[in-house]
């Protein structure tokens, strides 16, 4: 079976769906086609910081930063973990702490449209249900087509 987060996000834009609403809150609203693009391309800056498969990121966002976020660490493999001190993501606007270092958001997102990472073909045994437990509403919402209001 393919990743979770490709069946949530590349799997609709392959399939016609890129500029249907993916996101709409009160301040943003993102296709299906900005979505991947922003994800993508955070999950890239995050492989340049040391996030990788299986690394711990503790996330404390809301809205769309919690969502590209979630996204971003399912491309990696990476696991969200409250308990995290190595990595974190947090604020309004968002900083990535990263050991000694501290990145914005937008820095780490600029950083990564020049190697945006991909989807994996598969994902670890287990991981899929790990992220689902955790972020039921995201998956649910974007594996149906849906759009997270």
């Amino acid at each position: 079976m393919t990743s979770l987060v490709f069946r949530a996000l590349d799997h609709h834009v392959v399939h016609g769906m890129a500029d249907h609403l993916a996101f709409d809150d009160e301040t943003v609203t993102l296709t299906y086609a900005q979505l991947l693009a922003q994800v993508a391309a955070f999950a890239g800056g995050l492989a340049q910081v040391g996030v990788e498969e299986g690394s711990h990121v503790a996330l404390d966002l809301r809205g769309s930063y919690e969502v590209v976020a979630v996204l971003a660490c399912a491309r990696l493999g990476a696991i969200p973990d409250a308990e995290a001190t190595t990595l974190r993501i947090e604020g309004d606007p968002p900083v990535v702490h990263s050991g000694d270092h501290d990145y914005p958001w937008s820095t780490v997102l600029s950083a990564g449209k020049t190697d945006p990472a991909p989807s994996p073909e598969q994902d670890e045994l287990g991981y899929e249900a790990l992220m689902v437990d955790q972020f039921e509403d995201i998956f649910a919402a974007l594996t149906a087509g849906e759009a997270i209001t």
